[in-house]
């Protein structure tokens, strides 16, 4: 499902300091998902810088001051 409901500019959103990386942080088979978007788009097209930028996403804190990946590695 978010395989075709998302495209790599709803992922660098934040809302309330929290992405949908920090929302979908415990789980990989997800965060796979969002990477193989993201080399799937870079090698099909000229990436915009917003979109460029989206995998330092995962090192935003949010308003606990954890990252996504801090979320993660601790899953």
């Amino acid at each position: 499902m978010v395989k075709e409901s998302v495209s790599l500019e709803s992922f660098n959103m934040a809302f309330n300091s929290c992405s949908l990386f920090h929302y979908f942080a415990h789980k990989p088979h997800v965060i796979q998902l969002i990477y193989d978007l993201y080399e799937s788009e870079k090698s099909f097209r000229k990436l915009k810088p917003s979109e460029q930028y989206l995998p330092l996403q995962i090192l935003n804190p949010d308003l606990e001051g954890k990252s996504a990946l801090y979320r993660a590695v601790s899953q």
